[in-house]
């Protein structure tokens, strides 16, 4: 009897091992980029802060850098609960600020007191970024043209290798296996 329910937990952990791999190695098939669109998509980029000054106006200038039309994006960024200089460099950088001082904390509880304070028109994207962030010039052109291309939504997971002249940054993305919906776009810059 006890050998019976072994052979059966056996079976089910190998049926549960096999199925994880089979996931993973799907997951690390390449798939081809979505064409270039018209790039007219109403893009709300937020990028939540809590004490982030050191960092902040390096990924605010590589969205100021970017090769998307800045008319179509509004660049905003979550101040939340800073007690240092986050909000006016921001400020100085040309970002509008939404400064939250109270209820929960972390990232989620943030985001999701931010979008009841200024929820998402039908038009518009919301895309988040982290403050540490580096991004090239291409990447908000990727996200809506793997949006416009169905995906309904884009996850970005950046690399970041040594870079040189001679090496220019390279995108490859990925698709997800979790939700065939979701793309990852892994880049290398």
């Amino acid at each position: 009897m006890i050998r019976a329910v072994f052979l059966i937990a056996q079976s089910l952990l190998l049926c549960l091992a096999g199925y994880n791999a089979v996931t993973a190695l799907w997951g690390w098939r390449n798939r081809v980029p979505a064409t270039r669109g018209a790039r007219q998509r109403r893009l709300r980029v937020v990028i939540p802060a809590h004490d982030e000054e050191a960092v902040i106006g390096r990924v605010l200038a590589d969205l100021a850098a970017s090769d998307y039309p800045l008319e179509q994006v509004s660049l905003w960024v979550l101040a939340d609960r800073c007690t240092d200089s986050t909000i006016d460099v921001a400020s100085a950088a040309g970002a509008q600020v939404a400064d939250r001082q109270e209820g929960n904390s972390g990232k989620g509880a943030a985001l999701a007191w931010y979008l009841g304070q200024r929820p998402l028109d039908p038009d518009e994207s919301l895309v988040v970024f982290d403050a540490d962030n580096r991004l090239g010039p291409d990447v908000l052109g990727r996200i809506a043209d793997e949006l416009d291309a169905g995906h309904g939504a884009v996850q970005c997971l950046g690399m970041r290798p040594a870079v040189s002249p001679q090496r220019p940054p390279t995108v490859a993305p990925l698709q997800s296996v979790s939700q065939p919906d979701v793309l990852t776009i892994i880049r290398d810059f």
